[in-house]
């Protein structure tokens, strides 16, 4: 799932990671439209700008989809404020970013939710927890 207010920035992110393999859902701009999407599809991650049109916040929409079981990563240039908020992220990919780099960060972050990965941690990826083990509760 791609929250962005930045519509090329979410189109090449969306195709990167659809041609890596990973279904994207419909690309969101604001925080009521992305938590629809998020309670209807349960996505297994989230990739959030902190600044949304409309003055929407990202970190709060974070806080939400953190409560349901929905892991988030940031991907904003506001590094401090996701610094910040990472009790609501799991990670924080700084703007600019490269849209091939990003796909290794999702490979990366969805493999570590899963269990440990001898994948490489993409260099600009900030992960806000070590032990980055959490597989939603059944």
């Amino acid at each position: 799932m791609i929250v962005e207010d930045e519509a090329l920035v979410a189109i090449v992110l969306r195709d990167v990671l659809s041609e890596a393999g990973y279904h994207v859902l419909d690309l969101t701009t604001r925080h009521a439209e992305a938590l629809e999407v998020a309670r209807a599809c349960k996505p297994d991650l989230a990739l959030v700008n902190i600044r949304l049109a409309g003055r929407d916040d990202g970190i709060e929409l974070a806080v939400q989809l953190k409560a349901l079981d929905i892991p988030v990563v940031f991907i904003s240039g506001q590094v401090s404020r996701a610094r910040s908020a990472a009790t609501v992220a799991v990670a924080s990919m700084p703007k600019p970013y490269d849209a091939d780099e990003m796909a290794l960060a999702v490979a990366y972050l969805l493999a570590r939710l899963k269990g440990p990965t001898s994948l490489p941690r993409p260099d600009k990826l900030e992960v806000f927890a070590e032990d980055l083990e959490l597989a939603p509760a059944a």
